[in-house]
């Protein structure tokens, strides 16, 4: 995910219960910069630390 923003790519996240949603829901990941991700969120647009987004992915890259 870090390497793929930090080139310009978009990533697409599945989310589970948190800061996003008390259920599912997908958000847009659109840029780095110093540890903290852009995100577009149809319910709302924010700047999240990496850590929090990555404890609430539903998968991860390294799980498929």
């Amino acid at each position: 995910m870090k390497e793929a923003l930090s080139v310009g790519k978009l990533v697409i996240s599945s989310m589970g219960k948190g800061h996003f949603t008390d259920g599912g829901h997908y958000i847009l990941l659109v840029g780095i910069n110093n540890g903290m991700i852009d995100v577009y969120d149809p319910n709302n647009d924010k700047v999240f630390e990496m850590q929090l987004l990555r404890h609430q992915q539903k998968r991860r890259e390294s799980e498929g």
